[in-house]
């Protein structure tokens, strides 16, 4: 069992991390900030963003298993042991815990962007609420999840380390944009199974 096969590295770094990096170039450049000068905190967001991806991909991993193995699909956690399905998503928990406190802290509005995706994902994963199989709300889900929050993330994070107000309107212009790029990938998702 692999671990970058665990976090399914190949099926959405290439195509989600570009958008963040641009997402959060051009909020440095409205707020007239010079972007290497905040590069280190952009790999940060973008690492702790890594951590959130894992833990949604090891937890769908999980909560799929039967529906996966009796549809005659692939499963990536179906081979782990038990203690290790409790532990993998443990781990991403107290690192994205851990990010909250010693890196969003006390920025407000982006520890509020940064925890969304995690319940998101988790409401859509896990029963009984299970919104996946809930059809627009699973889309919702996922598009804000995957890619709302975390792009309202980069423009919250990127003001705050400018020391600069949030713009609102680019905020609400970039939230506008996430959710049609997030809503199309999720049904492209839907659609390639």
């Amino acid at each position: 069992m692999s671990l970058l096969k665990i976090l399914r590295h190949a099926e959405w770094w290439e195509y989600k991390l570009p958008p963040l990096l641009s997402i959060g170039y051009a909020t440095l450049i409205l707020n007239d900030q010079p972007i290497f000068d905040h590069a280190a905190t952009i790999l940060m967001i973008l690492l702790s963003l890594v951590v959130g991806a894992a833990y949604v991909s090891i937890i769908n991993d999980i909560t799929d298993i039967e529906d996966d193995l009796a549809a005659g699909k692939t499963n990536r956690m179906a081979s782990a042991s038990k203690g290790m399905r409790f532990l993998f998503p443990l781990i991403c928990l107290l690192l994205g815990a851990a990010f909250i406190i010693f890196f969003y802290w006390p920025d407000y509005l982006s520890c509020f962007f940064y925890l969304m995706p995690w319940i998101l994902f988790s409401m859509y994963s896990f029963r009984p609420v299970r919104l996946k199989n809930r059809g627009i709300l699973g889309v919702f889900a996922d598009a804000g999840g995957s890619h709302i929050f975390t792009s309202l993330l980069m423009v919250s994070s990127m003001c705050f380390v400018s020391g600069r107000e949030v713009n609102y309107i680019w905020l609400v212009l970039v939230g506008a944009w996430a959710m049609c790029y997030g809503m199309r990938g999720i049904l492209w998702h839907q659609f390639h199974d």
